[in-house]
């Protein structure tokens, strides 16, 4: 992780950003240190080349440790100085930093019945917002590939009793399950489990329509964050069957719900794993010191109902700033972007035979 302690985010982990080399990308880190060589800011940079076009997107960042405005200033001097030895097209950065209050999210989260917290994520970064809007970028995306989530459904860890604070039916529900002798739960400490709980993950999202990252970017971007301990992944078993799985991962303050799987086939004979998972992962990320869950994005049916159950507010981060540097390289990557992005399976494709290429490589 960039920063410890209770700054960055789970989303610019070395282990999570490198797992997306296979769509054509690499990753520096920028590092800021004051006079005594204590770290005091960095950023991370997600570095994109298709043959001569190139662009360059910062997620989350950049961050000042102690809000200091000239750490942020000779962080953007630096990723603007990467920009111009690169001949970027453009620049995109995504500040952890909390929205100014719109009207249009309290109108979501109405309509989801849900409170709207613009106080939340508590310890989100510096105003970067202000640095970015005086160097002239503007508040739009341009690139929407990598996952760095800018609105999500938060749960404050810091009642005593956390089941507590959820609805009572939700409670009723992971009582009853932890409390079944049929249900176990295991954390993944080996691959074999760990290829267990890809499947269940991979098979929730094919039920939606999409295509699920291959297997050996899934392991890369977690299998080293859980040995270093910056990733949680559970398996929920039902009489010994494997029925359900979570991963979540840590940075910051918070405790990120990053995917999960639920087997539809099985008899849960009243039974809710999958609320059962999400309880123990908020007693972990409490137990770990961080005081807030992230439930991600509001999504529909059943899984908006389980959600709610444990009462997250809704929160919003700052839209992307980007800055155009090269105009004529951007109409190139206007082109290419468009059309790649109109059919999201090929794009996907396209990126697990870069990956299998990769790998047989490597293998000769």
């Amino acid at each position: 992780m960039i920063l410890s302690g209770n700054y960055g985010s789970f989303y610019i982990t070395t282990s999570w950003l490198n797992a997306y080399t296979a769509f054509g990308m690499s990753t520096q880190y920028l590092l800021a240190e004051d006079s005594q060589r204590n770290l005091v800011g960095g950023a991370a940079l997600v570095i994109y080349r298709i043959g001569p076009l190139s662009w360059l997107y910062v997620p989350h960042g950049p961050i000042s440790v102690h809000s200091d405005d000239a750490v942020v200033d000779a962080l953007l001097d630096a990723i603007e100085t990467r920009s111009r030895k690169m001949r970027a097209a453009f620049i995109q950065i995504s500040p952890f930093e909390r929205s100014t209050f719109d009207q249009r999210w309290q109108v979501i989260a109405d309509e989801n019945s849900i409170p709207y917290a613009p106080d939340r994520p508590k310890l989100a970064s510096h105003r970067v917002s202000d640095h970015l809007l005086k160097r002239g970028y503007t508040q739009r995306s341009l690139y929407k590939l990598l996952a760095a989530p800018n609105n999500g459904q938060i749960v404050d860890l810091g009642a005593e009793d956390l089941l507590s604070t959820f609805r009572k039916r939700t409670s009723d529900y992971i009582r009853r399950t932890q409390n079944s002798t049929i249900v176990s739960i295991r954390q993944v400490a080996t691959l074999d489990d760990l290829h267990l709980a890809y499947n269940l993950i991979r098979g929730n999202t094919e039920r939606y329509g999409s295509i699920y990252r291959p297997w050996e970017t899934f392991k890369s971007a977690t299998w080293e964050g859980i040995q270093e301990g910056y990733m949680l992944v559970m398996l929920a078993f039902l009489s010994e069957i494997p029925v359900s799985a979570i991963l979540v991962g840590f940075g910051g303050n918070i405790g990120s719900y990053i995917s999960g799987g639920t087997e539809r086939d099985a008899d849960f004979e009243g039974l809710r794993p999958a609320y059962l998972l999400h309880y123990l992962a908020m007693l972990e990320t409490k137990k770990r010191g961080y005081g807030e869950y992230d439930l991600t994005a509001i999504v529909g049916d059943g899984v908006a109902q389980l959600k709610r159950g444990f009462r997250p507010s809704y929160y919003r981060l700052q839209e992307p700033f980007s800055l155009v540097r090269n105009p004529t390289m951007f109409r190139i990557y206007k082109l290419v972007n468009d059309n790649l992005m109109s059919n999201r399976a090929r794009m996907r494709l396209i990126a697990n035979l870069i990956h299998a290429g990769k790998s047989i490589l490597r293998r000769k």
